[in-house]
């Protein structure tokens, strides 16, 4: 039949070409996976990414990464499910809408929680989803069928299961601890989702008078003064010989609340650290995590809080210190301290600081009463799927980390005081209990506490406060109501316990009562997403979808969340479902800018992927991350990589192209391993076989950095331009070839460049508008094609052409200029050789004569290039520049000697020389023995170059 042609058009347009193709495969439902296939599972979850975000170069990357290997599995007969969806993004989400109403002039408050919520998810609705349209850009195989909300369901039910399981499994209690507390956001924060930044600040070197004797100081030295008023005691070390007479003393806090005079005790403590400062620590465990555990082993339980949720020093802490901002409390106390001469002195100090991991806040630690989950009973199994091979990184080295990691792994504080998230299944009875309520209803006000028993009225600028009964009998039943679902945050006492249900119950289980009341937080956005991998298939029921897909292959991820996020999930899918929820990490690094630093809009250097595509296509975007994606290393970002990636794709284009113009008649056969006469078919099928076994072995590894660099090698050099080369001089073309190495070519890279390969597959071969290459087979095996003889002549005779070529430019010679070869080789098999393909060498090193001599007969005024089995002499005649040619020679000279220093080193290797393959070994020496005998001949010449 006759062969089909569609014109490739003369220049290659992404912007034509790309959307084109993404609308094909989503009218054809390409990326949709059946539960019923009889092919094996190949299933991912993507990172899910907030609703407020838009794909920036960390998502290019992560999401390239993923779309490799699943049209990789797709191409190896699995039956490939990649699932999309979105976080619902907790404190960064409510924090766009809140600046949205204050531009409005309002605040979440004065919504209600009711409103806000609404105004969310309306919000959600608009702008939610920019990103994963944005993800078509890229070319990402999402089964868009599936596309999941970590709000809504079926993920919204598996939260509520898993809380309810941990529930009844004892795991999870309400407790007033220290935590990182968030003024900015108005939330707690858990350990790892706070950041740390290198902060120049004072060290204030601070003196504590002795009680018996005011005029006898210890000295303290702290960051922060302001803190002094809540100092419960000063710690010392216990063998620190210095302090060995204070211990047991009293001293005099240097600063006061309301300026009453207290006194505090020197205590030994083993966690003090005596190289900080003096040695000396003040003990302040109502905003300090270390001072907090100190006072615990020394029975100091009245803690003292002088900063509020709101960053603001308390009222009880008097003038001049109540409503001030914490750090410009900080300056008063240093004012203080100096006008009662308690200062001694002061220092810069440079130090790690907590910041918040979504606004950049400082965080404060304070005492609140909060929701946790008790970890040890999850961490056993997480660790022995690590340690039995059954969970892998790639690369392996951040295996050690992630077991480190839940080797020390504290309770995880759940509870954040938000309203956009999941509101955590915990009901109170406002009959029974006698609660305490915290309310803030304006963001001005300060945070207010107290007792049941005090009656408080939402009239009051404070807000509204007091116990469910009495503000009940106060406020009557509406208004009441009104305030419980405008309160900001409650602290329950619930001498019988509190209620979890997976809806609001109609009473309370204890009293009949009907005022049910549902904790006011939400729980750690981290909480569903630490579900994500088995709650997108419908957990906790058992679909078809969850039996045929779950657990999941591959989990594509960068380190910096490793442990916000992926150790989580292995702890949440080995404890729930008694496995791993994926068996493999693929951990990569951060994409950085062209200096090697972080992008940040601060900092004016983020790229958008969005405008390299518009510059450059999408494969080209893909193809430059890929091959700088070493597992676990960072990437930096420059346009000379783009480009790089942009000329790959036009150089098989253009190569396409040439082919299609030869194309005349009846198809072509496949080559024949009997009929292949000419040295260089033989050749590229045997690169080809090596290339594919590469490629194929380096994506299934997760080295798709390996397999970018390998097909590159491949197409641009062996194919392009030396195998298109040798076939230009051949007529009629050999298309049998040219046209089974392209379509191999378009397979093996269809993962990495599905658009390109996508539009040059249809254009170059008899296949139907839905004849997808992701519906293809990775090509049948070439081993039959493998000749490692025809790569050894071939690289002989690339060696001459290049040689020559490379002379041509070291000397400054135009390309067209007459030059001639006189071609000395040791074995007459060489010679035979390029006796055989002497026209080839002759028009692809544009030599004017090729000789091929017997016996060395240099001629006059000549270059001498040295090449594996002999040397070639070119006549330079009036063009040969001495100083020139002895700098060249020189500098050969030098490469040989280092690459001899390798050898030998390797030879040298006792390791090497006992695990290396024989063949590998005798490899390097044959190479060395090569090189040495090349050495002697340019120093021959160097001694006749005058």
């Amino acid at each position: 039949m006759p062969f089909p042609v569609t014109e490739i058009p003369k220049t290659y347009d992404p912007k034509q070409v790309e959307p084109r193709w993404y609308a094909a495969w989503e009218r054809s439902r390409l990326f949709e996976a059946s539960e019923a296939s009889s092919r094996p599972p190949f299933s991912m979850a993507i990172p899910p990414p907030n609703i407020t975000g838009s794909l920036h170069m960390g998502h290019a990357l992560n999401n390239t990464l993923q779309d490799v290997l699943l049209r990789f599995y797709r191409l190896q007969g699995y039956e490939g499910c990649w699932v999309p969806g979105t976080d619902h993004g907790g404190i960064a989400t409510q924090n766009v809408v809140e600046k949205q109403l204050l531009n409005e002039g309002r605040s979440r408050t004065d919504l209600g929680r009711e409103a806000f919520l609404r105004r969310l998810w309306s919000w959600k609705e608009e702008c939610g989803d920019t990103i994963l349209h944005q993800l078509k850009r890229l070319g990402c195989a999402l089964d868009w069928s599936r596309k999941r909300f970590t709000l809504e369901d079926p993920c919204a039910q598996a939260v509520l299961e898993a809380f309810r399981l941990f529930w009844e499994q004892g795991l999870l209690y309400r407790e007033r601890r220290m935590v990182n507390w968030c003024v900015r956001c108005g939330t707690a924060l858990s350990d790892i989702e706070v950041e740390h930044e290198d902060r120049q600040d004072k060290l204030y070197y601070v003196r504590y008078p002795s009680r018996e004797n005011p005029g006898d100081f210890l000295v303290v030295a702290t960051t922060r003064p302001e803190t002094i008023l809540a100092d419960m005691a000063v710690a010392v070390h216990p063998e620190d010989a210095r302090y060995q007479g204070w211990i047991g003393r009293r001293l005099l806090r240097p600063l006061n609340p309301g300026g009453k005079v207290s006194e505090i005790a020197v205590v030994a403590d083993e966690g003090v650290d005596r190289e900080f400062g003096t040695g000396a620590l003040k003990v302040t465990p109502g905003h300090d995590p270390l001072d907090y555990e100190i006072a615990q082993r020394h029975n100091l339980y009245d803690f003292l809080e002088v900063i509020g949720l709101d960053g603001r020093m308390r009222e009880h802490t008097g003038p001049p210190f109540a409503g001030s901002d914490r750090f410009e409390a900080r300056r008063l106390a240093e004012a203080a301290l100096r006008e009662k001469d308690l200062l001694e002195k002061e220092e810069p100090y440079r130090h790690s600081v907590g910041v918040c991991y979504r606004c950049g806040e400082v965080i404060e630690p304070l005492l609140s009463y909060q929701w946790f989950l008790r970890m040890g009973a999850l961490i056993a199994p997480a660790i022995e799927a690590a340690r039995e091979g059954r969970l892998r990184f790639y690369p392996e080295s951040w295996r050690q980390p992630y077991l480190q990691w839940l080797e020390n792994l504290k309770d995880w504080c759940l509870s954040r005081q938000i309203w956009w998230g999941h509101r955590i299944p915990v009901y109170y009875c406002g009959n029974c209990h006698q609660d305490e309520l915290f309310f803030r209803p304006d963001p001005k006000s300060a945070w207010s506490r107290h007792s049941p028993t005090v009656v408080g009225s939402h009239r009051t600028p404070a807000g509204v406060y007091g116990s469910y009964r009495g503000m009940r009998e106060a406020l009557g039943a509406k208004a009441y109501q009104t305030a419980l679902q405008g309160a900001d945050r409650m602290w329950v006492r619930t001498p019988r316990g509190p209620m979890c249900k997976l809806e609001a119950p109609a009473r309370c289980e204890t009293c009949s009562g009907t005022e049910i009341f549902q904790d006011p937080d939400v729980l750690d956005t981290w909480f569903s997403s630490a579900l994500w991998p088995f709650s997108i298939w419908g957990w906790p029921k058992s679909s078809r979808a969850f039996q045929k897909f779950y657990p999941t292959h591959t989990l594509v991820t960068g380190y910096e969340i490793l442990y916000l996020w992926v150790a989580r999930m292995v702890l949440f899918g080995c404890y729930f479902l008694k496995r791993e929820p994926f068996a493999r990490v693929l951990i990569h690094g951060i994409v950085r800018d062209a200096k090697g630093k972080k992008m940040s809009k601060s900092l004016g250097n983020v790229v958008d992927p969005l405008e390299v595509i518009d510059r450059f296509g999408a494969d080209a975007l893909r193809f430059s991350l890929i091959q700088q994606a070493v597992p676990g290393r960072d990437i930096q970002c420059t346009e000379d990589s783009w480009v790089g990636a942009r000329n790959f794709a036009n150089k098989l284009y253009n190569v396409s192209r040439f082919v299609q113009m030869q194309l005349s008649g009846a198809r072509p056969v496949g080559p024949d391993r009997a009929s292949l006469a000419h040295l260089a078919d033989r050749w590229i099928l045997s690169r080809l076989c090596a290339t594919q076994l590469q490629v194929g072995r380096s994506y299934g590894e997760c080295r798709l950095d390996e397999a970018a660099r390998c097909l590159y090698s491949f197409v641009w050099d062996d194919f392009c331009d030396w195998y298109v080369e040798f076939a230009k001089l051949r007529t009629p073309a050999p298309l049998s070839v040219l046209l089974e190495v392209l379509s191999r070519i378009f397979r093996l890279l269809h993962p990495m460049m599905p658009f390109l390969t996508e539009d040059l597959w249809h254009r170059l071969f008899p296949v139907s508008e839905r004849d997808f290459l992701l519906n293809s087979a990775w090509p049948r095996s070439l081993e039959d094609f493998s000749d490692p003889e025809a790569e050894r002549r071939m690289q002989h005779l690339q060696e001459v052409i290049g040689a020559i070529r490379t002379l041509r430019h070291q000397m400054r010679l135009s390309p067209v200029a007459p030059l001639e070869a006189h071609c000395l080789f040791r074995e007459d098999s060489l010679a035979e050789l390029f006796a055989e393909h002497a026209g080839a060498v002759k028009r692809l090193a544009r030599l004017q004569a090729l000789y091929l001599l017997r016996e060395e007969k240099k001629p006059p005024h000549c270059a001498t290039l040295l090449v594996s089995g002999g040397e070639i002499f070119v006549p330079l005649g009036g063009q040969m520049d001495v100083g020139r040619e002895r700098a060249r020679l020189e500098e050969s000279l030098q490469a040989m000697d280092q690459e001899v220093v390798r050898l030998d080193a390797r030879l040298s290797n006792r390791s090497f020389l006992d695990k290396a393959p024989a063949r590998e070994v005798e490899k390097v020496r044959s190479r060395k023995r090569e090189l040495e005998t090349q050495r002697q001949g340019i120093l021959r010449r160097l001694a006749s170059v005058q």
